[in-house]
């Protein structure tokens, strides 16, 4: 069993294995394109992350290509070390430690992922002690994972404080891998899909009686692509504020500034992954400032479409807007997808209240864990 280390962005070297193998010294490079010759490795991580969460929710609507993720693990902004597990000159499994560059913050983001035919041999194990302990000696000691999870919920369940969800102990290994290790589940999300196309007619109703409710002073906007010139302050605000405004139950979180500089980074980011940005947003008339947006993401290659960021300013809640942002974007979107899946957090009723009445229905689940190092 060989553990590989990416220290991201450039350099690969091979560290200590499970159960104390040792393992002689390779370099190897995040590569700035998948046209390079040392891109091989980044592929085969992802094909393992594929992999394992089509075993976890029982298909690979959350797949993506090795295109769409090389940018996030080039991304200043949130910096991430990659290490990958080997078995037989075969990779089985993986784990990733990112954190907020821009911020003072006391948290380091983990997961883990092992192939099911690999686990209960210490591959996680040693994946996790490395990750606690780049934590613990960057001073970022609270860890956080935020791991999918099967749908199942029979025999012993854990639910977080809020008392919103549960996850299996006895049928979902992950949830007792993290329960055994000391973290504590904070959270769920609640992983929905929405299978389309969606009646014209219904889609139609639907943004008609959220503009209706709406007050007359907010009106649409729609665009695909780089986010307009107009709006980057505007949404780069929006961007900050879903840092804060987003349900987070007990997990640690802090403000992460976006300026206009970080959002067209995004949006750079976005065209080189092979995706497209799908964006509606409200403004309001009087201030002329955006008070809500949402977005949605689809490959070039593939007919599933995620759900980005959907927030409305908290100051304009209350009016519908939320229905409004998300129905206009689906009627945006048309038929170019066949679906969408999102995350919310459990207890986000008023959230949830709209994705059910558009017709999402519950795939997985996404446990949001905390532990503090000593």
């Amino acid at each position: 069993m060989v553990p590989v280390e990416v220290s991201s962005p450039e350099q690969l070297v091979q560290v200590e294995g499970a159960k104390g193998e040792q393992c002689s010294q390779s370099k190897n490079s995040i590569p700035r394109s998948l046209d390079s010759a040392d891109a091989t490795p980044f592929e085969e991580m992802v094909a393992v992350r594929n992999a394992v969460e089509t075993q976890i929710l029982g298909g690979d609507v959350l797949s993506h290509s090795a295109v769409e993720l090389l940018p996030g693990f080039r991304n200043v902004y949130k910096p991430r070390r990659l290490f990958v597990a080997g078995v037989g000159g075969r990779m089985v499994g993986r784990a990733v430690v990112s954190w907020l560059a821009s911020v003072n913050s006391p948290v380091s983001s983990v997961n883990v992922e092992v192939l099911r035919r690999h686990r209960g041999r210490g591959i996680g194990t040693a994946l996790l002690d490395r990750m606690e302990r780049i934590a613990r000696e960057s001073g970022r000691a609270t860890v956080q994972s935020h791991v999918e999870h099967s749908a199942l919920t029979g025999g012993s369940v854990i639910s977080p404080p809020t008392r919103f969800g549960q996850l299996s102990l006895d049928d979902d290994p992950g949830v007792r891998f993290l329960a055994n290790r000391g973290y504590v589940l904070e959270q769920i999300k609640r992983i929905s899909f929405l299978g389309l196309p969606m009646d014209a007619a219904r889609l139609n109703e639907l943004v008609q009686t959220a503009q209706r409710a709406a007050d007359p002073v907010y009106a649409l906007v729609e665009w695909t692509g780089a986010t307009p010139n107009r709006w980057l302050t505007d949404v780069a605000w929006l961007k900050t504020r879903m840092s804060t405004d987003n349900p987070t139950a007990g997990l640690d979180s802090v403000e992460d500034p976006w300026d206009e500089a970080r959002l067209l980074q995004r949006d750079r980011d976005q065209q080189a992954s092979g995706r497209s940005l799908f964006t509606v947003a409200v403004e309001h008339l009087p201030s002329g400032r955006v008070a809500g947006f949402s977005e949605l993401s689809l490959p070039d290659v593939g007919r599933a479409a995620r759900q980005e960021d959907t927030l409305v300013l908290s100051e304009h809640r209350g009016l519908r807007l939320g229905m409004l942002l998300k129905a206009a974007n689906f009627r945006q979107l048309g038929a170019r997808a066949d679906l969408i899946y999102t995350f919310n957090a459990e207890e986000n009723r008023p959230m949830l209240a709209v994705n059910e009445a558009v017709g999402f229905r519950p795939a997985g689940f996404g446990g949001g864990w905390r532990k503090v190092l000593i």
